[in-house]
């Protein structure tokens, strides 16, 4: 199973990559998330300029990376490691 170091808060799918706003208060993994309840270009555009949201990669290899928790493709949260193991593997 693959984990995921965040997840959108439109689709609610774990995500690796993607757009980060409001230093860690919004995450969007794709265009068509991003710009979505009214969310223009030029917003966008405004946002990126002042370093209020940007494109990063919290790459794939999450193990021992974060201490918050993981997330499954769906979106479900995993709180730890041990967590992983208990739950997914049997």
């Amino acid at each position: 199973m693959k984990y995921f170091a965040r997840k959108c808060d439109n689709c609610n799918k774990g995500m690796n990559e993607g757009y980060c706003g409001g230093d860690g208060l919004s995450y969007a993994c794709s265009h068509e998330c991003l710009f979505i309840n009214g969310y223009t270009q030029e917003e966008f555009q405004e946002d990126y300029k002042f370093g209020n949201i940007y494109w990063t990669d919290w790459g794939e290899d999450l193990e021992g990376h974060i201490e918050d928790g993981y997330y499954t493709i769906d979106g479900e949260f995993i709180e730890s490691e041990e967590d992983i193991n208990n739950h997914y593997i049997s």
